[in-house]
């Protein structure tokens, strides 16, 4: 029998869940209980998803702007040399 696959959103907001029930004192029983999840699925994504970013699209916003300003440094760096060849070729 195959589980419900849970999305990256519905997996951060019940980690969330459980850490808000973690602060309020419920058990780990009781926590599985209230998210739905078994406990080997809860350590599961706790080992999968909290290892630095919050949420996968943190981890897609940080790439988009590295990858932004890497762009720019390339495009800086060509025009740099171009102007350096237009020098040379008028000498």
């Amino acid at each position: 029998m195959a589980g419900k696959r849970h999305s990256a959103v519905e997996i951060a907001g019940k980690l969330r869940q459980v850490e808000a029930l973690v602060s309020d004192g419920k058990t780990l029983g009781e926590e599985t209980t209230l998210v739905g999840v078994s406990r080997q699925t809860l350590y599961r994504w706790r080992g999968d998803h909290t290892n630095g970013a919050d949420a996968p699209s943190d981890r897609l916003h940080e790439l988009e702007a590295e990858n932004g300003k890497l762009r720019k440094l390339v495009t800086d760096l060509l025009l740099q040399k171009m102007a350096m060849e237009e020098q040379l070729r008028r000498k």
